[in-house]
């Protein structure tokens, strides 16, 4: 994954392009479904790079304001580049009186991070501490399976 400021504007206008050009070749009939090309550049760049969102602008005539709108709605896109490994722990109710804080601060003291930071390594982001507020979670504060993998607690 490159970061923005690797890349040229040519580059990055040219990698919109080509997802672009992907989509109306899977035969979209024109449209631009732009929540997937949402994704797609978010695949390609590991967040919705700013330079992105403006070439996405001009090659489908979509106003800046409407694409920012649609990335920040849904909670699935990040205008920062995320780790490669992203925990979740849930603060709604039900979960915060199972612990869910005990599990952020145990979670951001081994991995040395604040809660919603990113660790650095190797000069790409390692791992994601969010938190979120889920209905419906199932009282599970936290994405434990995930969160095993990176750091025995």
């Amino acid at each position: 994954m490159e970061s923005e400021s690797r890349q040229t504007d040519r580059e990055v206008t040219r990698t919109v392009a080509g997802i672009l050009d992907q989509q109306r070749a899977r035969g979209d009939a024109g449209r631009t479904n732009l929540i997937s090309v949402l994704e797609e550049i978010q695949e390609s760049f590991g967040h919705l790079p700013r330079r992105a969102l403006y070439a996405l602008a001009s090659e489908t005539g979509e106003s800046i304001n409407r694409l920012y709108g649609l990335a920040s709605f849904f909670k699935s896109f990040s205008f920062e580049p995320k780790g490669k490994h992203v925990v979740s722990v849930c603060m709604g109710t039900a979960c915060h009186v199972r612990k869910s804080p005990e599990i952020v601060e145990e979670f951001s003291s081994q991995l040395g991070i604040e809660p919603t930071a990113t660790t650095e390594g190797q000069g790409d982001p390692q791992a994601d501490s969010e938190r979120d507020s889920r209905p419906g979670c199932r009282q599970r504060p936290a994405d434990l399976p995930r969160l095993a993998r990176l750091s025995p607690l």
